[in-house]
């Protein structure tokens, strides 16, 4: 299913000021993998409403590269550093 229907399956439930992103887990593996600004604020700020584990292991890997300086927030995004190695 295409991200747009998921967003206009999902829209109905929706209330109050709540921002949707329907990524399927294929979509949110390859983000975690190339450290995409979104997903890295999903893991800062994100509160998880239902996980099988994934998101919090993605979290706990995202803790391991702010300790080490692989990603660092900044007033307006993120300096994201290639893994030392």
């Amino acid at each position: 299913m295409r991200f747009i229907d998921r967003l206009l399956k999902f829209a109905p439930w929706i209330e109050g000021n709540i921002d949707l992103f329907p990524y399927s887990r294929s979509e949110w593996e390859r983000m975690f993998a190339s450290r995409h600004p979104l997903l890295l604020e999903a893991l800062d700020h994100g509160i998880i409403l239902w996980d099988r584990g994934a998101f919090a292991r993605m979290r706990a890997t995202f803790q391991e590269w702010k300790a080490r300086g692989e990603v660092e927030r900044l007033p307006s995004g993120w300096r994201i550093r290639e893994p030392a190695g």
